[in-house]
């Protein structure tokens, strides 16, 4: 057997082979080299789901008209949750918020003629208490 039946017969072989020695001479040139320098791996706890039920973070559950009082249920824990949250009946020199009316709705006694101060402090003190104004409507009532 020649060298060139040879080469014929074990074409595949030689191939992979040369493939093999050309990529450990590459490691061995350019391989990894260790710096002594570990990265820092933090690992940060999960996120765990909030059993809390606040106003921004409502349960949607669907409520046919034959269950009213689960709904009426609902609203009262929401609004007991935020209630709980906001210290209600709240007072100043210009409004009195006595209780939630619905789940994101609450009644507000004026005090000062002016609706702008008073929308605004109204702004002023959810903000203070963590809540985004924008998730509730202000009802006044006499």
């Amino acid at each position: 057997m020649n060298l060139f039946q040879f080469v014929k017969k074990y074409q595949l072989i030689l191939i992979l082979s040369f493939i093999a020695i050309s990529l450990f001479i590459i490691k061995s040139v350019y391989g990894y080299k260790d710096s002594g320098v570990k990265p820092e791996i933090s690992i940060s706890p999960t996120p765990s789901a909030s059993a809390e039920i606040s106003p921004t973070n409502i349960p949607t559950i669907p409520v046919s008209s034959s269950s009213s009082k689960l709904k009426t249920s609902i609203i009262k824990e929401v609004s007991k949750s935020a209630t709980n949250k906001l210290k209600l009946p709240y007072s100043s020199k210009n409004f009195i918020v006595q209780e939630f009316d619905s789940v994101n709705t609450f009644k507000v006694k004026l005090l000062n003629p002016d609706k702008a101060v008073v929308i605004q402090e109204i702004i002023k003190w959810l903000e203070k208490n963590g809540l985004n104004p924008v998730d509730y409507q202000v009802v006044f009532v006499n």
